[in-house]
């Protein structure tokens, strides 16, 4: 982080205690000489934004949590959750460069700053174990950093040569890629990006690699356009490529979402388990086991299911072209299910949809406490349900914001303004 980045991060922090400090609007009546005193002071710009963006949040019956504004001239493009991390790619119109923040959304502070320079993102970031691998556009260039302190562990400025996919690593010293061109999923060592080794499977790979987590072998784990998943060892580059798949699984239509690879805690110190979550082309959701590639359940629906699939107090929220379903992490069994259903047998719940209402109108999670969970709908909509069976308490227009990130770390919404505004309610 340069000396001014690190002095933008001490104004956010002066900032963030500012706005708690700062008397509230029903602090701001006539008193006497004193009120008059009082309503002649000026309003600094930024906390007198920032109230007003929290008084447009009112009525969503959240308290606020956290709230700052990004330091300097910057300009919020994308964000991406992961984790505990919030990543927002922002243009800095002063230094005219392209910028990383990473907000710890524990703690509701900025973690760090990486400073991009010219070059955007082309793909969405990975955030793996430790490390963060990053693909710029125009350059084609790899950045891996530190997820704790954003410090640089590989930086490559020339092109990668494979049309990639959204990278994936854990120790930042390998970075596993899909090709959309050769169809292999590739290996690069993660300090200069020399091809280490690659591996072809039936179809070309068109969804990004993930790794699994807490299993006694490492997998990555990729899809392909022939409808099949693959699962290698995530041997580094500097082990030569497996000799054949740990497993590699049939589906019935191919990867059209994001695939997803969680860690799900055991209750009362009972042992954990990983989950792979793939939204497939043919309306199908495959809940599968990553150590070996069985299908732990599935869910049938009416539509290809798209996006990315979010995890948060032991259920899956994922959106086909349709509706939006609620299910048991565990066994795949819907939660949730629209009113219309209310009097009608397992079999017609299950696989026969009408027109989508209610919680089906939702696009993804936005937030799930375990009392109430908040859904983004297009448009700018918020809405807000039951935690234990879907139903619609209200629905909001939240023109004010730009960005709604999907929050599965805390539970509480994350909203943002594109002049680097960012707000947290519970």
């Amino acid at each position: 982080m340069t000396k001014r980045y690190a002095i933008q991060a001490l104004v956010m922090l002066v900032c963030t205690l500012g706005a708690c400090a700062s008397p509230g609007p029903e602090d701001n009546h006539h008193h006497g000489t004193m009120g008059e005193h009082h309503s002649s002071m000026s309003v600094d710009p930024v906390i007198a934004r920032q109230r007003s963006l929290e008084a447009a949040l009112a009525d969503l019956g959240a308290e606020k949590s956290w709230g700052f504004k990004l330091g300097g001239a910057q300009e919020i493009h994308r964000c991406w959750s992961r984790g505990d991390m919030l990543l927002c790619e922002a243009y800095d119109h002063q230094d005219e460069m392209w910028i990383i923040h990473c907000i710890d959304l524990r703690r509701g502070k900025l973690r760090w700053i990486l400073e991009l320079g010219e070059h955007h993102l082309d793909r969405a970031p990975y955030v793996g174990r430790g490390t963060t691998a990053f693909l710029t556009a125009d350059d084609g260039g790899l950045i891996v950093v530190d997820n704790m302190r954003g410090s640089r562990i590989g930086r490559i400025r020339s092109k990668l040569g494979i049309v990639p996919s959204s990278p994936a690593t854990s120790d930042g010293a390998t970075v596993y890629l899909g090709s959309q061109l050769s169809g292999r999923l590739t290996a690069v060592a993660g300090d200069d990006g020399v091809k280490a080794w690659d591996f072809l499977g039936e179809g070309t790979c068109n969804r990004a690699p993930v790794l699994t987590h807490g299993l006694a072998q490492e997998l990555v784990i990729y899809g392909t356009d022939a409808a099949r998943l693959y699962a290698l060892p995530a041997r580094s580059y500097s082990e030569g490529p497996p000799s054949e798949a740990e497993w590699v699984k049939p589906l019935n239509g191919s990867p059209s979402g994001d695939i997803v690879s969680v860690w799900m805690p055991g209750a009362d110190g009972a042992p954990g388990e990983g989950l792979v979550i793939a939204p497939c082309d043919d309306g199908w959701l495959y809940g599968v086991d990553p150590a070996t590639g069985r299908s732990r359940w599935i869910v049938r629906s009416n539509a290809a299911f798209v996006g990315r699939p979010a995890v948060r107090n032991g259920r899956v929220y994922a959106t086909n072209r349709d509706r939006l379903f609620c299910v048991d992490a565990k066994t795949g069994k819907r939660l949730w299910y629209p009113a219309s259903a209310k009097n009608k047998d397992a079999y017609q719940r299950d696989e026969i949809f009408g027109p989508a209402e209610g919680f089906e109108l939702g696009d993804r999670l936005l937030a799930d406490d375990g009392k109430r969970v908040f859904l983004f709908r297009r448009g700018g909509r918020v809405m807000r349900c039951k935690w234990d069976n879907g139903e619609v308490e209200n629905e909001w227009s939240l023109d004010d914001f730009d960005f709604f990130p999907t929050n599965t770390a805390t539970g509480e919404l994350v909203v943002l303004t594109r002049d680097g505004y960012v707000l947290a309610f519970k």
